[in-house]
């Protein structure tokens, strides 16, 4: 429930632009993940626009993500 700290790790991941060609880089890190996590974290705050804005960040990296679909519905229905 530290949702200011997954943003801060949000916004340190998306500052990466070159992805290491190593055995521990994880896929999801370059995909909808950090976009899906802060959206979330930015509807815990209480941000819903910005959450609205990253949920439909991540499923253009994850269009067949059922649960990020319904996120965003969720998300345009707070607005």
């Amino acid at each position: 429930s530290d949702w200011y700290g997954v943003l801060a790790c949000v916004e340190d991941a998306l500052k990466i632009k070159e992805r290491p060609v190593s055995y521990i880089c994880e896929a999801d890190a370059w995909g909808s993940r950090p976009y899906d996590l802060a959206s979330i974290a930015y509807y815990h705050i209480g941000k819903y626009d910005k959450a609205l804005k990253s949920c439909k960040k991540a499923l253009s990296y994850s269009p067949d993500s059922q649960r990020i679909a319904q996120n965003l519905e969720y998300f345009k229905n707070i607005q």
